[in-house]
């Protein structure tokens, strides 16, 4: 009874919007190596919970088609995301800008492509593994895009916030530097943003949800499944049969669940955030009228100058074999290219939904909380949401702030994803401007 009625307690308005969905299974059916701790040691041992693809297709009055993908693997490599992408376009006949690729960032998910290769250690057989991976990853993406076409029913558009708290920053500051830990009086933000999607009875048929912390509840246990979010779309799915539950993370790289360490802990913040969503969507929620406006750009940011090519020498006797292996990829690129190239390309897009009811900013990377501070700041009394992990997950994109303090979000990460430096303090003025441009275009 309760999901025929979802929506009673908001004016039915009219049905501005057709939406389809789809969702595919993506569980490796090869054990192969998972992503996001280089503690590991071997493949995978099993399936926990299914991993999925799923995605939201939009279209509005003018024929404009949109497609939201939400996926339960660490991030992508940038050639990765502009195949998937590139054949969408082609598949669907539409601009880039009307793609988001969002990762989920479950650090118990498959390693795709060759991100974060220097973290992990992995023999030839398991390279290849990955790589058979990989492709079939890219056609369930292509095909699960497109079926979401297939059935577009008459919709509307709402958004509301709710909150759930179990997020914490996890950037300890200590006299010899920065920790990993719990920060209490760090930045956090316990808001979770969604987008509710109905037919024009008023019957729920999707929900994009949101929540900026960090997918590493279950701490780098060998059993896929895709954490706390993982745990929060299953629940709303069964919950209310029928609708597709899409989590999409927000700018998440310095924060934590706490606590964690366990499934059951992952299991219990997934219930948490789904309980936040159910209680806020049976309330008043904000329509979202007509007409979206959508932006992408590819910025290119620069690095410090790399070290000179004899420090990289040194290193290959260095005791940690990380910083060896990052050693040996330097020198191999420098033979292979010449240099190390300093540009650093970096995908911003934005959707402006309703002409200016909400703005969804999708941000490339690992990207502090700072920039979600930032950008509300820069835009008040708007009802701005800014996702990360989007389109392209090569490095972690610090704040200005953290840059000038340290530690793994400013530098340390580098390292694990394979870039001679770390970034010019210009990194976020030039972000900032990017973003507010295109949020400015599409007012």
């Amino acid at each position: 009874m309760l999901l025929a009625a979802l929506f009673l307690t908001v004016p039915l308005a009219a049905a501005d919007w057709l939406s389809g969905t789809a969702r595919t299974v993506i569980t490796p059916e090869k054990m192969v190596w998972m992503a996001g701790y280089a503690s590991r040691t071997e493949p995978a041992r099993g399936v926990l919970q299914d991993i999925h693809a799923r995605a939201l297709a939009l279209q509005d009055g003018e024929g404009q088609k949109y497609v939201l993908l939400s996926v339960d693997v660490l991030g992508f490599p940038a050639d990765f995301s502009r195949a998937v992408t590139g054949r969408i376009q082609e598949e669907l006949d539409i601009p880039r800008a009307n793609i988001i690729l969002a990762a989920t960032h479950t650090h118990e998910g498959p390693v795709v492509g060759n991100n974060l290769r220097v973290a992990y250690r992995m023999g030839d057989e398991d390279m290849e593994a990955v790589r058979e991976y990989t492709g079939i990853l890219e056609d369930k993406l292509v095909k699960t895009a497109v079926e979401s076409f297939a059935e577009m029913v008459p919709s509307r558009l709402s958004f509301g916030r709710s909150e759930a708290f179990f997020a914490i920053n996890r950037r300890v500051i200590k006299e010899d530097g920065i920790a990993n830990g719990a920060n209490r009086s760090g930045p956090v933000d316990h808001r979770v943003p969604f987008l509710a999607v109905d037919n024009e009875n008023g019957v729920l048929r999707a929900i994009v949800f949101g929540y900026a912390c960090h997918n590493t509840t279950g701490r780098g246990q060998l059993y896929y499944n895709g954490d706390y979010a993982g745990f929060a779309e299953t629940a709303l799915e069964e919950e209310f049969p029928g609708i597709t539950a899409m989590f999409i993370a927000g700018t998440a790289a310095d924060i934590n669940p706490y606590p964690r360490g366990s499934h059951e802990l992952a299991r219990r913040h997934g219930e948490e955030l789904a309980g936040a969503v159910r209680k806020a969507i049976t309330g008043p929620l904000k329509p979202i009228g007509p007409g979206l406006e959508a932006g992408y750009r590819d910025l290119t940011l620069r690095l410090e100058e790399p070290p000179p090519e004899a420090e990289f020498r040194e290193k290959l006797d260095d005791e940690n074999v990380f910083v060896r292996r990052h050693a040996r990829m330097m020198l191999d690129r420098i033979e292979s290219e010449g240099s190390l190239s300093r540009d650093f390309t970096y995908p911003v897009q934005a959707w402006n939904f309703g002409n200016g009811d909400l703005t969804l900013v999708a941000l490339g990377g690992e990207v502090v909380l700072d920039y979600t501070l930032l950008l509300e700041k820069a835009f008040p009394g708007s009802d701005l949401w800014v996702a990360a992990y989007c389109n392209d997950v090569s490095a972690y994109i610090p704040s200005q702030r953290i840059l000038s303090e340290g530690g793994y979000e400013a530098s340390g990460a580098m390292l694990y994803y394979g870039w001679p430096a770390t970034f010019e303090p210009s990194v976020e003025k030039m972000i900032m401007e990017s973003v507010s441009g295109l949020i400015n275009a599409e007012k």
